[in-house]
């Protein structure tokens, strides 16, 4: 299967999850489990994902974040590439962008972060990440440890890799946590 395919596949793929199952309850899973992590437990500032429709829902995350004194940057689009901007609250993010995402629509400098929780369409256990198509996480120059949540339904045996495709170091879905290995 191409790329392209395989988004398609996956879509449907959680399309009929979320009808089957607890969309809700297993986002809260996997957030649990997030949280749980001594990475995660230990990180001062944090890059997250503002979730979309049929993604592990952020929002409950990113209050939890905030309330806990975490520092908290979300994704900006300006023009073909993302940046980060830190917010201080959930009303922060009063504006949508051109895929009708929510963020903030202030921008600011960022200095660096401990973790990226990052999205994507599909994920395999060696960690390669399948996004949207347009390769913003791909571009994201962040040097730190990068954490997908995903739904079970997303993981799949392989996902075909271009070299500008940026791994993750975890994965976390509903049933479990996958730490792939890196070569050296």
């Amino acid at each position: 299967m191409n790329k392209d395919e395989l988004r398609l596949f996956i879509k449907q793929r959680l399309v009929e999850s979320n009808r089957s199952s607890s969309f809700r309850d297993n986002s809260k899973l996997i957030i649990t489990e997030l949280v749980k992590l001594p990475e995660f437990k230990s990180a001062r500032r944090v890059f997250c994902y503002v979730s979309i429709k049929h993604e592990v829902d952020t929002i409950y995350l990113i209050e939890q974040m905030l309330a806990s004194g975490k520092e908290v940057y979300v994704p900006v689009c300006q023009n073909k590439d993302m940046v980060m901007c830190g917010i201080k609250s959930l009303d922060d993010l009063n504006d949508k962008n051109c895929y009708n995402i929510p963020e903030p629509d202030n921008f600011c400098e960022m200095k660096g972060v401990d973790i990226a929780i990052v999205p994507g369409i599909a994920f395999d256990i060696k960690g390669n990440r399948l996004g949207r198509g347009g390769g913003f996480y791909d571009r994201l120059d962040v040097d730190c440890l990068r954490i997908a949540l995903a739904f079970e339904c997303q993981i799949v045996n392989e996902i075909p890799v271009d070299a500008w495709d940026k791994k993750v170091d975890i994965i976390i879905t509903e049933e479990r946590l996958i730490r792939p290995t890196k070569k050296v």
